[in-house]
């Protein structure tokens, strides 16, 4: 798990015997980097995607840090593909070893991000549940045939193919990738969740109500994960989640200054001035 005042993350591994997912918040001045990988090929390869890629992910990011952020971002997911792909070299039974991959940099009151696969980012603002990334995956087809009428809502809901994964970080030429190129402006109190697909045993309403009911990232976590255990769906996936909650820079400088030695000698110098004056009327 990590934790600081504005961000935690934590993972359960549902009714698997085995944990694929991996995650990392890294922050370095003035910037945060979330991470969240779902790795995909069973215990061994699964774990090994996701964990290679989040390391490798983080190198190169911060190997490039004259770069702009969307750059910088490409980066990293370059250095990720690479290392699973020189690790699928090197032993025969890690083919078909992959990944999904989230990536948020946070600034001071923007984010961009860059994703494959289907792990969700999301944002709930004004009690909204809204998904900011691609949906790689055939679940977001079939949501067109729907809109076209070429199949119902339950159909699509109950495809035994939903999941499958139209784009992977997997050592191949990946196939669809969501870069944020503009920032996206963050306003104050809005809340970003990078999630894996587990945790979509939530309804958007369940999440947002989680969301409002708790203010500290680190009880939303515990009682979202805490929640997804509570259904007891059978076959359960791991679960991963990483909340931030956003106050704006310029209110942060704001509160930051009150308590400045210099904002505080002002202060006094103030009152006394005050006092001075109070005294000298009463003579």
């Amino acid at each position: 798990m990590y934790q600081d005042a504005a961000c935690y993350g934590d993972q359960i591994q549902g009714k698997r015997n085995y944990q694929e997912d991996t995650f990392e918040i890294k922050a370095f001045g003035d910037e945060t980097l979330f991470l969240l990988c779902d790795g995909m090929g069973g215990h061994v390869a699964g774990k090994q995607a996701s964990d290679l890629a989040v390391e490798e992910f983080t190198k190169g990011f911060c190997h490039q840090v004259n770069l702009p952020i969307p750059k910088r971002l490409e980066a990293g997911l370059t250095f990720a593909n690479e290392a699973i792909k020189l690790k699928v070299l090197q032993s025969n039974e890690l083919n078909g070893m992959g990944t999904t991959l989230v990536a948020v940099h946070l600034g001071r009151n923007a984010i961009h991000w860059v994703s494959v696969g289907d792990s969700p980012l999301w944002l709930v603002r004004d009690n909204q549940l809204q998904r900011l990334n691609a949906d790689h995956s055939l679940a977001e087809v079939l949501k067109k045939f729907v809109k076209l009428g070429q199949i119902t809502a339950q159909q699509a809901a109950n495809d035994p193919k939903r999941h499958v994964l139209l784009s992977s970080v997997s050592g191949e030429e990946i196939q669809h990738i969501d870069l944020r190129e503009s920032p996206f402006e963050m306003r104050n109190g809005d809340c970003l969740l990078l999630a894996s697909d587990g945790l979509e045993t939530l309804s958007a309403q369940q999440i947002i109500q989680q969301v409002k009911d708790n203010s500290e990232p680190k009880k939303c976590v515990s009682q979202l994960l805490e929640s997804v255990e509570t259904i007891n769906k059978a076959h359960q996936d791991n679960a991963t989640v990483i909340v931030y909650r956003h106050v704006c820079a310029s209110k942060k400088f704001a509160i930051s200054n009150l308590l400045t030695p210099k904002s505080l000698t002002i202060f006094l110098t103030f009152v006394c001035l005050v006092l001075v004056t109070v005294v000298a009327v009463s003579l």
